[in-house]
């Protein structure tokens, strides 16, 4: 099965939205895999994104417990922009992510707003890139 498990997938939303204090737990957890896998398992980068994406969604009133781990991983992914459907799925959890957050988060914390500059800018040089082949854009 590509993706994560709908049950497991179920389990974790239940979890996360009963206690939300634990999503700095689940953020946290999800953010070391995708640095440990993004070199090797790109399939498992995948899955990490769909698990956040619908963390995000099923979690708006708590976003900003985990919301720092969200940027995290995506700046770590968009560090190498070789491979377009990374970066293709990058985008859609970060617009998931924009659409969901408040902005309140922005102002407060340094870290991430430093961190959510950088994958700003990331996007900002992709849809800049002059390379050889527009036709991925």
């Amino acid at each position: 099965e590509k993706g994560p498990k709908s049950s497991e997938l179920s389990y974790l939303v239940f979890y996360t939205t009963s206690k939300p204090a634990k999503l700095t737990k689940v953020g946290a957890f999800i953010e070391r895999r995708v640095v440990r896998d993004r070199k090797k398992k790109l399939s498992d980068v995948h899955c990490s994104l769909e698990i956040i994406k619908t963390l995000i969604q099923n979690n708006k009133a708590h976003l900003n417990i985990f919301s720092k781990n969200i940027v995290s991983i995506i700046d770590a992914l968009l560090v190498d922009i070789s491979d377009l459907d990374i970066v293709r799925h990058c985008q859609n959890v970060f617009s998931c992510f924009c659409a969901a957050h408040d902005g309140s988060t922005l102002g407060v914390d340094l870290e991430f707003r430093t961190i959510y500059d950088r994958v700003v800018a990331r996007f900002a040089v992709i849809a800049t890139h002059k390379g050889g082949d527009n036709s991925n854009r």
